[in-house]
Order: C-alpha cells, then structure tokens, then sequence
C-alpha cells in the first residue's frame, strides 16, 4: 500500500486506485482494486479462493475499507475449478477521480467496475481537448468521454460503445458530472464507415477496444481487427489531429501492435507520428521478470 499512498499519493487525486497488482505485486493472480469504501477482489488462481476468508479480514483492516466483494470471470472458474457466487445486482459505489465523479457497477462492470489502468491516460488525453471536437471509440463507462469534456473542457464529444449496458452507465456517470455528451449505441465499424463517408472530421480521437485476443492462438485475427479499426479511425482523424489507440490485450507484444497501427496509416493514406508511448496508470506496476504484465499498450498519434 505504500506506493499507492506514500510514494503516488493516489489517495489526493482519487478515491478507486488499485492496490494489489498480481505479479507486479509479488501475489500472482491476485487482484485488489479499491472503490471508495469498497475492495473488488478478482481471483485468478484456485489457490486464493481457499484463503478467502483471511484476505477478507486482511482487506477490512485497511483505513475506510467497510466491505469486500469477490469477482471471478467465468473462464478462469473453468479453468481452475472453482465456482464465486455472484455479486448481487445493482451492487454499486460512487468514487472520485480528480473533479469528476462516477458511479461504478461492481457486479457487472468491465474488470473490476472500472478502468483503472487508464486513469493516467484519461488525464493525459483531456489535456489535449480544449476546444477540440472528441469521439471516444468503445467508451465504457465513459471516461475519456467525460475527462475531456469536463476537465479537458472539449467542444463536443461524441461516445460510441455496442454495449448498451455501458452506454447506460456512462450516461448516468454525464448526468452525475452535469456533463452534455453525444452517446452513440453503435457498432464502431458501421458508424465510423457512415460517418467518414458523411465527411465527419474529429480533432481528438481515443480508440480504445476490449480485449480481442485472449491467448496466443487468436493473435493474428486481432491484428487484423486492430489494423482495420485503426484504419477507420484515422479516416475520421482531421487534419493535425491527436489520437489515442489501445490494446489491452496481454498476448499482442507492443510491436506487433504498433506493426497493425502503421498498416493501418498506410491504408488510411495518412501520415502518422507517435508522440508518446503509453501504458496502465502506476498503480499497475509491471515486475521486471514478468513483462507479459505490461499488458495494456497505447500510442498517442499525431496524424495529418
């Protein structure tokens, strides 16, 4: 905990951070996310399942901390051969991060209820938004949407996500922040093949997909995805626009992707420059002999 509280100061910006990061940590597959007064435990290894119960009493001595759910996702209960009850719905927790507020559904939210592994990058792209025109390709819960209407002060933003459990949560989360965002229930490829052709321009642009590669057997077909969506996604990049492209998934090495992004700058006929490498906020540190942690990988374009 100390890194998050000593060392990041986490406990000044926001009220969710994650505090126990699997191997980063030294605890593999272990995850402890914090919401509020709250802790989302995910287990990944049957190992922990059995010490539930002391690591239900560990995490209720920390400071605010009033309760405790348990998460598994039904591929890892397969897997390693045990079985979590759900978390009752409707289960949910009102966090802070910076000046925006967001309700967080702990029982079926993406992950653990939220993406926290991008709190650094939503506060780096808002930084780009004034003024700007915004489309937030795979929104979620809404995050970069309202980081760069809000605080990033953009003129408009526009959020697509097929999800419409998401798209539900992330225009509550607007309401909640008082904030006038365009959400779009939509398929990102149509909508965006609609929009360019329609000649519809964006000045900042965050593509930030779900997992599309779950090992290393589905690898190419998510290259293939990438490039295509990359390629629609800078069809709709106006000229010197900022964008963001993700990939969250841990079998995709970071070249690879990179590879995908600059096919599809090829395909889009635009020119494309990488400002910044990035990754998951610092509360997700990677251990030097486990680099398959480092799972999240961004590129911050300029594209003209």
């Amino acid at each position: 905990m100390s890194l998050r509280t000593d060392v990041l100061e986490l406990p000044r910006q926001t009220d969710a951070f994650r505090i126990v990061h699997g191997e980063g940590d030294g605890l593999s597959g272990l995850v402890i996310d914090r919401y509020a007064e709250t802790c989302v435990v995910s287990l990944y290894a049957a190992g922990w399942m059995k010490a539930a119960e002391i690591l239900e009493a560990e995490i209720q001595k920390l400071d605010g901390i009033d309760r405790v759910l348990f998460r598994a996702d039904a591929r890892t209960q397969k897997l390693e051969g045990f079985r979590i009850p759900d978390i009752s719905p409707g289960e949910r927790a009102r966090i802070r991060e910076g000046k925006l507020r967001y309700e967080v559904d702990l029982a079926t939210g993406h992950k653990t209820g939220l993406f926290l592994d991008q709190r650094d990058n939503r506060k780096r792209v808002a930084s780009f938004a004034r003024g700007r025109r915004v489309l937030d390709l795979c929104t979620n819960a809404g995050g970069f949407a309202l980081s760069c209407r809000g605080p990033g002060k953009a003129r408009h933003v526009t959020a697509v996500d097929l999800d419409e459990d998401a798209v539900a949560a992330a225009r509550r989360n607007a309401r909640l922040n008082n904030l006038r965002i365009a959400f779009q229930h939509a398929d990102l490829f149509p909508f965006l093949r609609e929009r360019v052709e329609a000649g519809d321009q964006w000045d900042l642009i965050v593509l930030d997909p779900p997992k599309l590669a779950h090992g290393k057997g589905e690898v190419d077909a998510a290259l293939t995805r990438y490039q295509d969506m990359n390629r629609l996604a800078l069809s709709a990049a106006a000229p010197g626009a900022i964008m963001l492209t993700c990939s969250c998934s841990g079998a995709v090495e970071e070249s690879a992707f990179l590879g995908a992004v600059r096919r599809a700058a090829v395909d889009a006929q635009r020119s494309v420059r990488v400002i910044e490498l990035r990754g998951a906020s610092s509360d997700h540190p990677v251990a030097l002999d486990f680099s398959e942690g480092r799972y999240l990988k961004g590129a911050l374009l300029h594209v003209d």
